[in-house]
C-alpha cells in the first residue's frame, strides 16, 4: 500500500516540468599558470550559477502512469478482491486469481 501511494505520488509530480537551480563556486588563492607559462600569484573566485530544467515529452505516457498508479491504488481497498493489476508489456492488464 505505501510503495502504490509512492508510485501514485512519483507519477503526479511528472506531470509538472521540474526546475532545479544549481550554483557551483570555484575559490583560487595563490598561484596560477598565466597564458605564456609563467607563474602568477592569483586570487580570484567565480560563480557557476545554471538551471536544469526536466520535462517529459509523452503526455499520452503520463496520463496513463496516473491512472495506472491510482488503480493500483485503490486496488486493494476495493470490494472486489478478485481482481489483481500487472503489467502486460507496456500496459496495464487486469488478471483474475
Amino acid at each position: 500500500m505505501i510503495a502504490a501511494r509512492g508510485r501514485y505520488e512519483g507519477s503526479i509530480e511528472s506531470i509538472a516540468p521540474t526546475i532545479s537551480p544549481i550554483f557551483g563556486i570555484n575559490n583560487l588563492e595563490g598561484v596560477n599558470t598565466a597564458v605564456t607559462g609563467q607563474l602568477m600569484p592569483a586570487n580570484f573566485t567565480t560563480l557557476s550559477p545554471a538551471v536544469l530544467v526536466q520535462f517529459l515529452l509523452n503526455p499520452g505516457q503520463v496520463i496513463f502512469d496516473v491512472i495506472a498508479a491510482k488503480k493500483r491504488l485503490l486496488a486493494p481497498s476495493s470490494k472486489s478482491s478478485l481482481w489483481s493489476w500487472t503489467h502486460c508489456g507496456s500496459r496495464l492488464c487486469n488478471i483474475t486469481t
